[in-house]
């Protein structure tokens, strides 16, 4: 007799073993990351903020489990100026939105420009896939803006800074988090590296200490291989 697999236990739908299963295959997960999203009628925070490239952005915060890895398709429905309705053209991933653009913000979020001054948007996006790691307390070196990540998440495949904060230092505050660079950014910003194995802060900043959420991409595993394996609860 052959095997049963995880997905054929899943389709019976025994009820004494669902909360196995559902465990098993980390079922959470796989709603919340693995699945395309459509959120609809959303308005971006009309607090604007400032991008890497200087401009202004108006942004669509999404749950910090369930970033954006990239964007399918963008419609504005209103505008409060004069932004162009309809269907919005997606940016290259690492770009800010022009007129008319919507992009995924390098901590995930969705953002527009704000002189289009959307009322209105829906978004169909992926999320990003990854488990979330927090770090408190984490030493940036004096006068550098440098603060190398723990050897655990540098080898974990480190891919989006999903929120920076310096905790002590000279501006201590929250930090908007800019494009992946090879170098410390402006000042207010924060700022994965190149290789995802550094988070840099404004040397102007002198920031020391920090707390860091990340995604890393690590023992994240493939839904497909779960359901395919076997049904080692035999229920």
């Amino acid at each position: 007799m052959a095997k049963e697999t995880l997905q054929g236990a899943l389709n019976r739908a025994n009820p004494n073993g669902i909360a196995d299963i559902a465990h098993a295959i980390a079922l959470g997960d796989i709603l919340t990351q693995h699945l395309p999203r459509v959120i609809r009628g959303q308005v971006p925070a009309i607090a604007a903020l400032t991008s890497q490239a200087g401009l202004s952005e108006d942004r669509i915060v999404l749950p910090t489990g369930c970033k954006a890895g990239r964007i399918r398709r963008g419609w504005a429905r209103s505008t409060g100026a004069a932004g162009a309705l309809g269907e919005l053209t997606v940016t290259a991933l690492g770009a800010d939105p022009g007129a008319g653009e919507i992009a995924v913000a390098p901590n995930g979020d969705i953002v527009t420009q704000a002189n289009d001054a959307y009322t209105s948007v829906d978004v169909d996006y992926v999320p990003e896939k990854g488990k979330l790691v927090t770090l408190t307390g984490v030493v940036v070196v004096p006068g550098t803006g440098v603060c190398t990540l723990p050897l655990a998440v540098r080898t974990a495949n480190t891919v989006k800074l999903v929120s920076a904060s310096a905790t002590a230092g000279g501006l201590v505050a929250a930090k908007t988090v800019g494009f992946r660079a090879a170098a410390a950014p402006a000042t207010t910003f924060a700022c994965l590296s190149t290789l995802g194995t550094i988070v840099y802060f404004a040397i102007a900043d002198a920031v020391t200490l920090c707390n860091l959420t990340l995604i890393v991409q690590n023992d994240v595993p493939d839904p497909q291989a779960l359901l395919v394996a076997d049904n080692i609860n035999h229920v």
